[in-house]
């Protein structure tokens, strides 16, 4: 067997009756038996393996299923491309296929190079064949029927053509998922329990039972249905556990696993018997929408708030039972890490900031809506999209179960002139694009410098931004230009202020905007730049976000973010723009720069591989907080308030918390000294703008003495702990109590990229430094483009819904 295969055996109790999932309505068969007329059907001397065929073809027609079935050699390219092409004609689209051709194995004898060929054609060259004739039929699944000769040496004594071939089809679906084409899977499948004494024989050595054809058909279901992994079968025996070969039976499950047991195969939709004990909840397909939907029928089980993580940390049935059924053990001693003391010449100054936010139209504006505890959440405008066609509270597939969000005023209107652009330009430009140009501008003139002064400097500009769909509205046949694209949120400021450092877009979902401000950071600290921009921008254009996070259920229907409240139903979408200009610390105290706040430390990593690929991980999440607050010097004691991700969802709050806990924890025993809140409640999520929403929160913070209350917290979560935690939900806005005025911030992206950021104020012997110039004199006016009408015949339920930020596929209910 070649290696870098990745196995997952299947359950122990696979002769369980699992519900059968609905099944195919028109099947088409190619097999290498020639089928009689129908006429000859019922003949009485018809042969027997003919019998069976016709008895299986009928068997499947009284079920309702359309049967095509056919005579031919798979391997052969004319006879494979018109029988699949009659198979179009004749039933429509070929929606999946299961490939299980190959020849009976024998023993080998002189005949074994002519079997070896022949095994090979069916097997390997009909597969190929096949893959390459079908590459443009919406396939949904190909499953490829292998054997566990292939990869067990001890079942290949005697079969070396028939193992190797079979290998090669374990080798081509893993490759293929590998490169991402996740509708192949292989099923290495074992003795069925019809075949010849001597072959079982050969099993009962290795410790292998026999399968049956229910079984079969179960594992078969899971296949077609599940993730795209390649499947080994080892059904149990009462056998002695194999030996040397990495494998071993399945244990049996115990009474006490057994509430949990049904909870999980009761929401996996398969029988009890069925489900592994010892298999991982990532291998089983569960994600962060059934962890959410676990915890909380494990709440209803055992009568008390259930810690989302403890599905990571134990992540078997087997193992969730034991942690359930156990007391919660006492904590033990950790090793406490060293912070690392930081010089001035490893931390970057905050000299400027700006931004358009949700209910406010600059900085100050920002703080009197964050200081008055005031949320700028509203309903949708009727310019974006339509809510009495697309909102349903229901959230029925395709709509949106929310009509609700954080939206900038004037977002259609644009100042051209003091850009240098015509009025078709600025027209067909993005308004992402014109956020940041008109932010950067507005930045520049609060550090207290003019454009004159940086142009031709080594400045960077890095923001976290996505395009939203604007550039569907231009003609580009009309239009010159590639303003549309992606990178032109960074290079447009570049162009426009003639800047020579690096010019990037980040894009890493809700944590960009933050890792954008870690890549400035390091371009500053290296040398590369001498000044940087830093930011995030976001913008809601029409229902496709809306559309998207509902079927994630992702999305609150009550319209608020109620950030590590107990009723926490999801997040509100905002958008905005916000902007940074970032200077080493040594620089910006030499040319007597207006210091706003320090960052002291950034720190950058990712999930993994996790239970999903929307699912988090709390110990990534803790690694990146311990790094950040080990280089700043500080302790955790001297963290006096926490900007959290806090997204106001089910197991993102816990999880996030439990993280800060852990890291908290290995530095310090006090409780309940540590504000944390999260301006999602204010302005809602602003998803690639989020971080430096957080950051630009925490640096008015610092500089004005007060903590910001986070809102709608009525009733702090349950499945957290904050009275043992150095944390508590900072309800109320209120000044610092004497703490040192230190923050950190945290950003989590959906996929896994994680960021956290330590500031903390200036130091008040450095003096006011540089004072901040007029904000530019806009002059807007209405430039937009509207979005296109549909036509009059097109369908009123559009193409499957993508979720740009998930990367999931949802189809449309019509």
């Amino acid at each position: 067997m070649s290696p870098g295969h990745r196995w997952h055996r299947t359950p122990r109790a696979v002769g369980g009756r699992a519900p059968r999932r609905p099944g195919a309505t028109r099947l088409a068969i190619l097999g290498h038996r020639r089928l009689p007329p129908r006429s000859e059907w019922d003949r009485a001397d018809l042969p027997a393996p003919q019998r069976e065929i016709v008895a299986a073809i009928r068997g499947w027609q009284r079920r309702g299923c359309e049967v095509l079935a056919d005579t031919g050699d798979l391997a052969d390219r004319v006879t494979l491309d018109r029988f699949l092409d009659r198979v179009r004609r004749e039933l429509g689209p070929i929606g999946g296929l299961i490939h299980c051709a190959g020849s009976r194995p024998e023993q080998d004898d002189a005949s074994f190079p002519g079997r070896v060929e022949s095994m090979f054609a069916a097997k390997v060259e009909g597969l190929d064949l096949l893959t390459e004739l079908t590459a443009e039929d919406p396939l949904r699944y190909v499953v490829l029927y292998s054997s566990v000769s292939a990869s067990i040496p001890a079942l290949a004594v005697g079969l070396p053509g028939y193992a190797a071939a079979n290998s090669y089809l374990d080798h081509f679906a893993s490759v293929r998922q590998r490169r991402g084409d996740h509708r192949f899977r292989s099923i290495a499948w074992p003795i069925w329990r019809r075949t010849d004494p001597q072959s079982t024989a050969a099993c009962d050595r290795v410790g292998m039972g026999t399968l049956t054809d229910e079984a079969g058909l179960t594992i078969l279901d899971t296949a077609i249905v599940g993730p795209a992994r390649n499947l080994l079968v080892w059904p149990a025996t009462a056998a002695a556990p194999v030996r040397d070969l990495g494998v071993n039976p399945t244990p049996t499950p115990t009474a006490d696993d057994e509430p949990v047991r049904r909870i999980v195969a009761d929401c996996l939709g398969i029988a009890v018997d069925d489900l592994d004990p010892t298999a991982e909840f990532a291998d089983l397909g569960v994600e962060s929408v059934m962890m959410a939907e676990l915890v909380r029928r494990l709440e209803n089980r055992y009568g008390r708030p259930i810690d989302p993580t403890s599905l990571l940390d134990h992540p078997t049935t087997a193992k969730l039972s034991r942690h359930l059924a156990d007391a919660p053990p006492a904590p033990s001693e950790v090793e406490r890490p060293s912070p690392t003391p930081s010089t001035g010449d490893d931390r970057v100054a905050v000299i400027g900031m700006a931004c358009r936010f949700p209910g406010a139209d600059d900085v100050a504006e920002f703080w009197r809506l964050l200081n008055d505890g005031d949320c700028a959440v509203s309903a949708v405008p009727t310019s974006r999209w339509d809510v009495h066609r697309w909102y349903d509270p229901a959230g029925a597939p395709g709509t949106s179960v929310s009509a609700r969000g954080g939206f900038v005023t004037g977002i259609e209107e644009f100042d051209a002139g003091y850009f240098d652009m015509s009025d078709e330009a600025a027209a067909n430009t993005d308004p992402a694009v014109r956020l940041a140009l008109e932010n950067a501008a507005m930045c520049l003139a609060d550090a207290g410098y003019t454009e004159e002064s940086v142009r031709g400097g080594q400045v960077g500009v890095f923001m976290g931004a996505r395009m939203s769909g604007y550039r569907d509205r231009v003609d580009v046949t009309a239009t010159p230009g590639l303003g549309g694209d992606q990178n032109f949120i960074a290079a447009a400021l570049s162009h426009h202020f003639d800047l020579r450092g690096p010019n990037l877009v980040v894009d890493s979902a809700c944590s960009s905007a933050l890792v954008s401000v870690a890549m400035a950071r390091r371009s500053l600290l290296s040398g590369e730049t001498d000044l940087a921009f830093a930011g995030g921008v976001e913008v809601l254009l029409d229902e496709r976000p809306y559309l998207s996070f509902t079927a994630a259920k992702a999305l609150s229907p009550r319209g608020r973010c109620a950030s590590f409240d107990a009723e926490a139903d999801g997040f509100v979408p905002g958008e905005g723009c916000g902007v940074v200009l970032l200077k080493r610390l040594s620089d910006a105290i030499r040319d007597g720069d207006r210091i706003q706040a320090i960052i002291e430390a950034v720190a950058v990593g990712n999930d993994g591989r996790t239970m999903g690929l929307t699912t988090p991980n709390p110990q990534a999440q803790a690694a990146v907080i311990r790094r950040a607050l080990s280089e700043s010097g500080l302790t955790a004691d001297q963290i006096g308030m926490i900007e959290a991700h806090g997204t106001g969802t089910m197991i993102g709050d816990p999880i996030e918390l439990r993280a800060l806990t852990q890291v908290f924890g290995e530095q310090t025993a006090a409780t309940g000294y540590c504000a944390i809140g999260s301006v999602k409640s204010n302005i809602g999520h602003l998803l690639s703008a989020a971080g430096i929403a957080g950051l630009i929160k925490v640096v008015l913070s610092l500089g004005n003495g007060r903590r910001p209350a986070t809102l709608f917290c009525e009733r702090p979560n349950p499945r957290f702990d904050f009275a043992s935690s150095p944390f508590f939900p900072n309800r109320t806005t209120a000044g610092w109590d004497g703490l040192r005025r230190a923050a950190g911030v945290s950003a989590f992206g959906l996929g896994g990229t994680n960021a956290h950021l330590i500031a903390t104020g200036p130091d008040p012997d450095w003096g006011p430094g540089r004072t901040a110039l007029p904000p530019p004199g806009f002059t807007r006016r209405r430039l937009w483009l509207e979005r296109p009408e549909p036509s009059s015949d097109a369908p009123q339920v559009s193409e499957p819904v993508v979720a740009s930020v998930l990367d999931l596929r949802f189809v449309s209910a019509g």
